[in-house]
């Protein structure tokens, strides 16, 4: 038998410690790890049985939480590096389409291993075929919190209505010690109304999480303001979109304003 529960303790001595407590101290001091638990941090750690790992010239601090990634993309990088996000997408969504559930896993699994060598062990995402991300991700360790991705059913290449979708998964994974479902409609670009209050009325109903993309660049908030005659998270709040529990990506164009609105919501 091998893995935590097989090997022998660990103490890391005499370490810079980040402990992120409410406090934010920074301590020198030491880390033992039982089991593969956590089981002491702070000064002078019981040693007995344990593999002691020197480490006066190390910080240890927790893991890294990654507020917002598509993480079966991974294989996709430099696809439309030369396109703005318009044109990005267009190429995406044709890729997209001819993805099948098996890629996408395989494209989890190579991001959620990147992602934990470079320390991050909790993340926020959104995509389609989720369960694939679920499964990739929950067997490398990493806490998820994920949503499958809602969107106008005119606008998907997803099989069935996005919304229901997003319904069924948070179904299937809402019980998963590693996995937090969420709500995740797309942007304003894709979601008309009855897509964002669909969105928000299942978060209510499941008590989980929103994510989903907001201001990510001038384009996308002067099109939405001539076609609305409110920029995006103006428009969002006046239909009763906004509110706790959320978690907007990107948020690049905002004003003074709209920062303020969104955490007064």
């Amino acid at each position: 038998m091998t893995g935590p529960a097989s090997e022998p303790p660990r103490v890391f001595a005499d370490a810079l410690i980040v402990t992120q407590d409410a406090q934010r101290r920074v301590v020198r001091g030491d880390v033992r790890i039982e089991h593969g638990r956590f089981t002491h941090v702070g000064p002078h750690a019981p040693r007995d049985g344990a593999e002691i790992v020197p480490a006066h010239d190390r910080a240890i601090v927790p893991g890294f939480v990654n507020l917002h990634a598509h993480v079966a993309m991974h294989p996709l990088r430099a696809i439309a590096d030369d396109r703005d996000l318009s044109g990005f997408l267009e190429t995406l969504f044709a890729v997209d389409a001819h993805r099948a559930e098996g890629d996408v896993e395989v494209g989890a699994r190579a991001g959620a291993a990147e992602m934990l060598l470079g320390g991050t062990t909790s993340f926020l995402d959104l995509y389609y075929f989720e369960d694939a991300v679920a499964r990739a991700s929950s067997a490398l360790g990493l806490r998820g919190f994920l949503g499958w991705a809602v969107l106008d059913p005119e606008m998907t290449t997803q099989r069935g209505v996005p919304l229901e979708n997003a319904r069924a998964f948070v179904h299937r994974w809402k019980t998963h010690p590693l996995v937090r479902p969420l709500v995740a409609p797309q942007g304003v670009y894709v979601c008309g109304r009855e897509t964002w209050l669909g969105a928000r009325d299942l978060a209510e109903r499941e008590g989980t999480l929103l994510h989903y993309h907001l201001s990510e660049t001038r384009r996308e908030v002067h099109e939405h303001e001539e076609k609305t005659g409110r920029r995006p998270a103006d428009w969002l709040d006046e239909i009763g979109f906004l509110g706790p529990r959320q978690v907007a990506a990107h948020a690049v164009w905002l004003t003074g304003q709209e920062i303020r609105r969104l955490a007064d919501r």
